[in-house]
């Protein structure tokens, strides 16, 4: 399938709101590791030309901002808590052992 036979058809799910985008997404320095979004000249960096297309195309359908709404648009891309570890913890300690783990054993036919 080609991509006018695609559009035609989905056409109903390709023009929801917030429509798609096939442009430049204007990261701040995607060969240097840096896959900020521009948010408009010199910001988030002075090599931001502009605002990012990919600016309000996602929707917080989940809600994982927490404020109760599904409806909202956001900022296309990947997003971290902050809270995720590899490895050794911030102290160089190793991670605690699990407690009071549990074994699960199906019956097999």
């Amino acid at each position: 399938m080609n991509f006018t036979a695609f559009k035609s058809a989905y056409s109903g799910q390709e023009q929801a709101a917030p429509v798609s985008v096939d442009a430049n997404p204007m990261f701040v320095n995607a060969a240097g590791g840096d896959f900020r979004t521009c948010t408009a000249a010199g910001v988030p960096a002075a090599s931001c030309t502009g605002p990012s297309p990919a600016i309000g195309r996602g929707v917080d359908l989940y809600d994982l901002d927490g404020d109760g709404n599904t409806t909202e648009t956001i900022r296309a891309g990947a997003y971290v808590t902050n809270a995720e570890s590899i490895g050794l913890a911030a102290s160089g300690r190793r991670p605690a052992a699990p407690t009071n783990p549990r074994i699960l054993v199906r019956d097999q036919d």
